[in-house]
């Protein structure tokens, strides 16, 4: 066999190897893009899950914040009227004197 046909035989045996390699990934990138596409969701599943999670996390704290609420309306009926006058701590009974100082 010369030469010159031998070259022709090894490169169609590259390129057809090529080809087929090509098409098997191909067919496999094809039948995983098909799998994964029937387990996604949209997006307005999505949100309807994200906010079903949401509600049922924050519900029992909604409950508790209520019943404090109530709590505190009941204990603010049961307190006396503020009074008007302020209490100072720092306030003292005895007036102040100002002027000069006389040493005798």
């Amino acid at each position: 066999m010369p030469a010159e046909v031998m070259v022709i035989v090894i490169v169609a045996m590259a390129l057809g190897l090529g080809l087929i390699g090509m098409i098997f990934d191909y067919l496999k990138h094809r039948n995983k893009v098909n799998n994964n596409a029937g387990s996604s969701m949209t997006t307005s599943e999505l949100q309807s899950l994200l906010r079903d999670a949401v509600a049922d996390a924050t519900e029992p704290l909604a409950e508790r914040i209520e019943s404090i609420e109530q709590r505190l309306d009941r204990q603010e009926r049961r307190l006396p009227p503020a009074s008007s006058e302020i209490f100072d701590p720092y306030e003292t009974e005895e007036p102040v004197r100002t002027g000069a100082r006389v040493r005798g």
